[in-house]
């Protein structure tokens, strides 16, 4: 099969991780598989896997720019010399995109949507969501059909998955070392996200001046960027919180985990929470609130912990649960993985992708 993957940019991030994934096992499995973005910090990751970048102007978030007419002659020109017979669209520039090549060249196209959108009209009623669109948790799925009024016949629940080899025996001892002398403390709670409003990343640091009187040797790491990243440090400073908490950038987040006794997310509204079955894989604990898709991750005290309060005494409460447990936390992991592996892998999301292209294709 010959697969053309949209995607708007390969910045870390979690639509670039989920397409380059997908990618990897497509190729894996003997298909032809091409990759349209701008490219971006991973471009290096996919070229590695051998896998063929067509570079496309879609720096822009509106699917009325001339980017979209150029990208769209670029794809044709492509076209002349590359057989396509699906092509999977990734964000909505990408989903324009894909409807603009189908009505064109009548190429079967599919779309994964990868978090809850605002539902103005323009958006229901053009969806551009292609022949068969694909949610990434139930959560996400409830919102297409309630808020976007796409056919619930066309959804197919496809949880997102990751590559249980990357992490296993991977080199990262050279980071955790250089983590390990900057950031010393017990117990050190670390985030990994992008730094956006939607994933609450205030509110856990508004509540380290309590955790502190709690746990008085307490670190919080964030790895991630985002547009929020400022406004977050000037919250730390006007906290005093300097020394406390720690900003980290471009460093793997495997090396991250391995510093780490606890990962803690708060994030509102979560499509999926790709962030916390790495983290759980690592072999942390997660402690989540209840919003969005996390429900569907985390069973509360079976693989993690779900915080029914956004508070700080209910966080205390789940920390002390988990690191005055050793073999309750001992349990957690192993669930954790083991619903990894059975739901969350690779191999799962790339096997049920394929199948819905053979179900789009035969029809």
């Amino acid at each position: 099969m010959n697969i053309l993957i949209l995607t708007s940019h390969l910045n870390i991030g979690g639509i670039p991780r989920y397409v380059i994934n997908l990618a990897k096992f497509l190729k894996r499995k003997g298909d032809n598989v091409y990759v349209g973005s701008r490219g971006g910090f991973w471009e290096e990751v996919l070229l590695k896997e051998g896998l063929e970048l067509l570079r496309l102007p879609l720096n822009t978030k509106s699917i009325l720019s001339p980017k979209i007419i150029r990208a769209f002659s670029l794809i044709g020109e492509f076209l002349r010399t590359h057989k396509i017979d699906i092509i999977h669209a990734n964000t909505r520039v990408t989903q324009f995109l894909a409807y603009l090549v189908y009505k064109k060249k009548k190429i079967p196209y599919i779309s994964t949507f990868h978090g809850c959108y605002r539902p103005h009209i323009f958006r229901r009623l053009f969806k551009f969501e292609g022949l068969k669109a694909i949610a990434i948790s139930n959560y996400v799925g409830r919102h297409l059909v309630e808020k976007l009024k796409i056919d619930k016949g066309k959804i197919r629940l496809i949880y997102n998955g990751i590559d249980i080899k990357d992490y296993q025996d991977k080199d990262v001892e050279c980071w955790v070392n250089k983590l390990k002398e900057k950031i010393k403390g017990y117990p050190l709670l670390g985030v990994v996200s992008r730094l956006t409003p939607e994933k609450n990343i205030a509110s856990l640091i508004r509540m380290m001046p309590l955790l502190l009187e709690e746990f008085p040797q307490a670190k919080l790491v964030i790895l991630g960027e985002g547009r929020q990243e400022l406004y977050l440090r000037k919250l730390v400073k006007e906290l005093n919180l300097d020394k406390r908490v720690f900003f980290l950038k471009k460093i793997p987040s495997l090396a991250v985990f391995r510093i780490l006794d606890i990962f803690v997310s708060l994030s509102r509204g979560e499509p999926f929470g790709l962030s916390v079955i790495e983290a759980q894989l690592a072999g942390l604990v997660s402690i989540v609130c209840n919003s969005g898709a996390f429900p569907e991750i985390v069973e509360d005290k079976f693989n993690g912990i779900i915080l029914e309060k956004e508070s700080p005494q209910a966080l205390i409460e789940a920390i002390n649960l988990v690191l005055k447990n050793p073999k309750f936390r001992e349990e957690l992991i192993r669930n954790a993985q083991r619903k990894i592996i059975e739901l969350f892998s690779i191999e799962i999301m790339g096997e049920n992708t394929y199948n819905l292209y053979k179900e789009v294709l035969s029809k």
